[in-house]
């Protein structure tokens, strides 16, 4: 029989490190995080031109916050993302990479809800600033407070609950889908520690 799962938290000699898809992923996961940035982009994209027209800038921003949400979301996941992110940092690394590997940091730099109610109509402030202290909340309960064997139980639980309020408070027009997208992407996928599999 096949082993499935292997292992491997070292990163292989010789690669370089990739911030968004972790040193060494393999093309399948590339083929993953891509093709779920493309996609989602599109998607959301074409609900919206549905529904709510937006001016050019706006589509263009909008396309860019959601291909690096739905695919960071992916790249977060993957074990190759996880090996680099949780690896002991080399001697010397910059201050930019130890605030990219810190969950609490690295999610304090998404500041997309206050974002989007600031260059999108039917907002209001409280939204975009709820969303994100909320995200960031969760993510120093689950990264910094819950032991080890609760982190992942304690992100779901919170992405759960959070997810139908998301969809039921009032927000922008077309972007009550960002909650939940921004804490699979920051709290599930970034913030809880997993050990890497690799092929």
């Amino acid at each position: 029989m096949r082993t499935r799962f292997r292992i491997d938290n070292t990163i292989p000699e010789g690669t370089r490190p990739n911030w968004w898809t972790g040193a060494g992923a393999t093309r399948s996961e590339l083929a993953l995080v891509y093709g779920s940035a493309v996609v989602g982009a599109a998607l959301v994209w074409w609900l919206i031109q549905k529904n709510e027209p937006w001016a050019i800038w706006q589509s263009g921003i909008a396309l860019v916050m959601t291909a690096d949400l739905f695919g960071g979301a992916v790249a977060n996941a993957l074990s190759s993302t996880k090996r680099q992110y949780q690896a002991s940092p080399a001697v010397g690394t910059s201050t930019w990479v130890h605030l990219v590997r810190n969950p609490v940091s690295f999610t304090a730099l998404h500041v997309y809800p206050i974002v989007v109610v600031a260059l999108y109509p039917g907002g209001s402030w409280w939204w975009g600033i709820g969303w994100y202290a909320v995200t960031v909340s969760a993510v120093v309960v689950v990264a910094r407070i819950v032991p080890g064997y609760l982190q992942r139980p304690t992100a779901m639980a919170i992405f759960v609950l959070a997810s139908p309020i998301a969809l039921d408070l009032p927000g922008p027009p077309g972007w009550a889908w960002l909650p939940p997208i921004l804490l699979a992407k920051l709290l599930l996928a970034h913030a809880v520690h997993e050990e890497a599999y690799r092929p």
